[in-house]
């Protein structure tokens, strides 16, 4: 968790690598992949939802080797509020 939350890029796992297709019509999808075969190529976006995109209509496709999530995100907190985030992530109690 703490890789993960400090350098978001470090291990991307499978499933979670962020794809850009730019299609022939010049529409660009992006999202995680689902899906692939030789005919079609799945992907979830960010909204969450999936969009099946024809491989023949695909122009070019990335795979990002960068997480998605943003670096930094530790940056503004100070040593107490690092402390009670890491304790409330490791709590199986829901703070309500």
């Amino acid at each position: 968790l703490l890789l993960a939350i400090i350098a978001p890029s470090a291990e991307i796992r499978e499933g979670y690598e962020h794809t850009v297709a730019r299609m022939k019509s010049g529409e660009v999808h992006s999202g995680f992949r689902e899906e692939a075969d030789p005919e079609r190529l799945v992907i979830r976006q960010p909204s969450g939802q999936t969009r099946v995109l024809p491989r023949q209509e695909i122009e070019q496709l990335n795979i990002s080797r960068s997480s998605m999530m943003p670096p930094g995100l530790l940056d503004g907190l100070n040593d107490k509020e690092l402390r009670d985030l890491f304790a409330y992530l490791r709590s199986t109690t829901p703070p309500f």
